[in-house]
Parts: C-alpha cells; structure tokens; sequence
C-alpha cells in the first residue's frame, strides 16, 4: 500500500532522458516506485495531462537575509522549486564578525539591490560563525536549503580591511583554511568566490585579491569533504569565461571536486558566448585506432557516424549466443592505420568515464527511459545475453529502495577479470 500515486503524467526525471508516461508512487515520504505502479494508495492523483518531475534545486540565490524571516522564500516555491542554494558571489552572512557586519551589508546591497530594513530591522543578529547562522536559518525553513560559504568574507573574517587590498600570507592563507573546514563542518555545501564583483563603493570584493595559490589551497579543503566550488567568471568577456574554465577542470580534477560556474549570458550582443562556454564544458572528444568499440557516460553525439546501422546489427551481441565460451575473437572491423573521434556530450564531467575494446559487442535494453548497455567482449558473449536486462533489474531494486537514478544511459562492461 502507498501512501500516494500519482498516475497517467509524463515524467520528466531530470537525467536529460526523454519524457514518458507513468506512475509515481509514495511511500513513507519517498518516492518508492517509477513507470507502471501497481497497487493501491491512501490518495490517487490523477495527472493526466501533467507534467509529473521533481523539485527544481536553484543554484544561485541570494536568499541569505530572506530565509530569516521568510522560510519559504518566497516565491520560489510557487515555481516548483524546492531547494535553495544562498551564498554565492563569495558572499555569506557567515562567517561574519560584528564589526565588519556594515562592510558585508554594503556588498549585499551594491550585489543585489537590498534595502538596508532587510539587515536591521527584519531578524535579530545573533551570531557570528557559521553553525550559528545555520541555527538561525533553521527555526522557520519550509524549502530545502544548501548554503555555501562566501570566500570574502572568510577572508575578510582572517584579514580585515586589507582582504580588499593585497595577496595573502601563507599564515593567513592557512587560517582561511581552517575556518573553510569550520564552516563545512557546520554544514556548507561548498565555498564561493567572484572575480567581478564590486562593494558598493565601487571597490572589488575581497575575494577577487586572491591569487591562484589561495584559491588551490582553499579547493584543497573542499576536497578532504568533497565539496563544491562555486564562481562567478567574467561573464562580461567570454574568451576570459573560457580561461576560467578551464581553471575549474583543473581545480576539479587535481582536488576531485565538483565545480559550477554561473551565470552565463545569452545575449544578442554577444550570441556566441553562451555556445562556447557550454562546449567548453561539455565537448569531449577521443581518437582511437579504428578497430575499437567505445562507449562512455556521456551521450554519443556522431552515434550515426561511429554505429552505421550495418555495423551495429554485425556488433549486436544477439549474434554470439551460441559462440563457445572463451574462443577467440572474430575481426568485425579490420584495423587499418586510421583512427576515429567520438564525440561526447558529458553530463556529468566531474565523473566521466569511458572503455573500450576491439572485441567490445553491445547489448541493449530500455528500462523507463534509461538505457541499459552491455560492453561484452566477443569471447565472452554467450554467458553475457541478459546483461541488459539485468542492468534494468540493478536500476529498478535501486529506484525502490534508494530513488531514482538520474542518468539516461547505465554501462555495465566486461572487465578483464570481471564487471565494471
């Protein structure tokens, strides 16, 4: 029995997979089944004719002063969304000593155009570190809040006024790294930083002094939690956008963090920006020898290109049932000293992965969306026919008793030893 079913909408799960008819079923406050829900429910909503998706997570609010007085936030709630993540532009009400409180009140206001009622009149400042703002914001929440931590005030917190003036020691650069853990432990989702922002005397904000040796140490920190880096780039200009682009795969990969930047403007002044920004991003490319099979977690963009349909039926791994167990390899594509480029769009670039194979064949099976593919080696592929299905079994155990899985496509490979 489910405490709620929401029947007949088109799901839209938010993994980039296309829209589908079906059911969601409820449980205990969980969403306990997706697709065809059988069963009965204390409450049925029909939604046919709906769009059925979860709640949108906004990644960039300056809901830090609202939620103290306004748990709900309004009026996100009103557009579907759910969760908020305040703390951005290297800014936080925490951690925030009394003294410098004026100082950060002028950034908030030049930033985001609030009035001054909103910092003196509307909540009773109570705290300075980090947990204490956390305890403050909790009291009257009715959405989800993931707050960062803002990098001018931690190192307005460990410099004072000079934060807005020089580069920092390495004594001081070590301090900011032992409030940033402070203030993870207390419940930052990650750190913040900007290089545009300006207070409201049209000075750049503290954070924008920092050289790339005080941003590394700080990302260093970031990853002993794993957390995320959140910056703003220099939006204004999108070749310098790029550079810091690829500042943040380099951040991500050395410390094996995520990294977001944001925003990014479409713009008819500027209509090329947002194009190469977003395949700056998520472009990944790979040439092989032509003889190999590959598949990754992104989706294949040149699929037609690297899977001719009559390439793809000779690949099937239907047609190696009856080949006996670990007999040698039939040659599908003959090497012959050319490479290939295949073409990815990444999902999720911080955890990109790929293998490949020249006597790699390929299983496929569709489960509510998701695609289910088997990377078998040839020698391999009698025991290896229900791959898919059992990947789709994996992905439906996994929806019930953990939630759904957000990706459009599931990989299980044949390993030399084993599955990966």
């Amino acid at each position: 029995m489910f405490d709620v079913i929401v029947r007949g909408g088109l799901i839209v799960d938010g993994s980039g997979a296309p829209g589908y008819a079906g059911d969601v079923g409820i449980k205990d406050g969980r969403i306990a089944a997706v697709g065809v829900v059988d069963g009965d429910a204390h409450r049925v909503v029909d939604a046919t004719g709906h769009v059925v998706a979860p709640g949108f997570i906004d990644p960039h609010t300056h809901f830090d002063v609202q939620l103290l007085w306004d748990g709900a936030a309004r009026p996100a709630l009103e557009h579907g969304i759910t969760c908020v993540v305040p703390g951005n532009c290297s800014l936080s009400l925490a951690p925030l000593k009394i003294a410098d409180r004026a100082a950060v009140v002028g950034m908030f206001q030049q930033i985001e155009e609030m009035p001054p009622e909103a910092f003196t009149t509307a909540f009773e400042w109570t705290w300075e570190d980090f947990a204490g703002y956390r305890a403050a914001l909790e009291k009257n929440l009715s959405i989800n809040v993931a707050p960062l931590v803002g990098h001018s005030v931690i190192r307005l917190w460990v410099m004072g006024a000079e934060s807005q003036q020089r580069a920092a020691t390495l004594a001081e650069i070590a301090a900011m790294q032992a409030l940033l853990r402070e203030c993870l432990e207390a419940g930052a989702i990650g750190l913040s930083t900007s290089f545009v922002d300006v207070d409201q005397h049209g000075h750049p904000v503290p954070s924008r002094f920092a050289q790339f040796e005080e941003l590394d140490a700080l990302c260093a920190v970031l990853g002993e939690f794993d957390r995320m880096l959140q910056v703003v780039p220099e939006f204004y200009a999108i070749d310098l956008t790029i550079a810091r682009i690829d500042q943040l795969a380099e951040l991500s990969i050395k410390h094996n963090i995520p990294t977001t930047f944001s925003p990014l403007f479409d713009t008819n002044q500027m209509p090329e920006s947002a194009p190469r920004a977003i395949a700056r991003v998520v472009h990944v490319e790979f040439t092989l020898p032509n003889n190999y099979v590959l598949d990754a977690t992104g989706m294949l963009q040149n699929e037609k290109e690297m899977f001719p349909d009559s390439l793809r039926k000779r690949l099937d791994l239907s047609n190696f049932a009856k080949k006996p167990y670990n007999s040698p390899p039939s040659t599908i594509i003959k090497r012959d000293g050319t490479t290939k480029t295949w073409k990815f769009s990444a999902l999720n670039v911080h955890d990109f992965a790929l293998t490949a194979d020249p006597t790699y064949r390929i299983g496929e099976y569709m489960w509510q969306g998701i695609k289910c593919v088997a990377l078998v080696q040839e020698p391999h592929a009698a025991g290896w026919q229900t791959c898919p299905q059992f990947i789709a079994k994996v992905l439906d155990v996994n929806t019930y008793n953990i939630g759904p899985y957000h990706y459009p496509k599931m990989i299980c490979a044949d390993a030399q030893d084993g599955v990966e």
